[in-house]
């Protein structure tokens, strides 16, 4: 998750070394790279990056043992959506991410306990983003510079105004 310009320009940087070089490369979801900050927090780890419109790119993780274990897919969702979603799991939950502020302030005000990282954890940093990489290189997630794509959660603002636009005029 992130602005589409700067997917595309980080995932076209990624595709032209890997195929200067002859190298596979790996996609890495930013939401999984900062969880990996709070491995050590077992629990529910909640990963929020702002998506506006008063929804975060989420992506929830179980933290055990210093391990994490994915629980859902990165999604865009609504923070009363996901407030309801955690609102009976009885886990302590550790908020992260650039939406964490925003994500902890609504589950809160919604009666779900959780608390927000510390400053220095909160964002993902160049060593969880290696560190998820060479997981998922380890358990098959290599492809070839052509193959790497970017996901995106949501389309592009341009495409659903066009899209209501279209509808509109039927």
């Amino acid at each position: 998750p992130g602005s589409f310009t700067g997917i595309r320009i980080g995932v076209s940087a990624a595709k032209g070394l890997a195929f200067a070089a002859s190298i596979p490369a790996v996609g890495v979801s930013t939401l999984a790279a900062m969880a990996r900050n709070a491995a050590f927090a077992d629990g529910l780890v909640v990963c929020a990056m702002d998506a506006r419109r008063n929804q975060v790119y989420n992506a929830l993780f179980e933290a055990r043992d210093g391990r994490l274990t994915r629980l859902t897919p990165d999604r865009a969702v609504g923070l009363d959506e996901l407030s309801e979603e955690l609102r009976g799991d009885p886990r302590p939950k550790i908020v992260v991410g650039d939406g964490g502020g925003l994500c902890a302030e609504a589950l809160t005000a919604a009666g779900v306990a959780c608390r927000l990282a510390p400053p220095h954890l909160v964002m993902q940093s160049a060593v969880t983003v290696a560190l998820e990489a060479e997981e998922a290189a380890g358990h098959g997630g290599l492809v070839s510079a052509q193959e790497l794509l970017p996901v995106y959660l949501r389309p592009p603002q341009a495409e659903r105004l066009r899209k209501e636009r279209m509808s509109d005029e039927k």
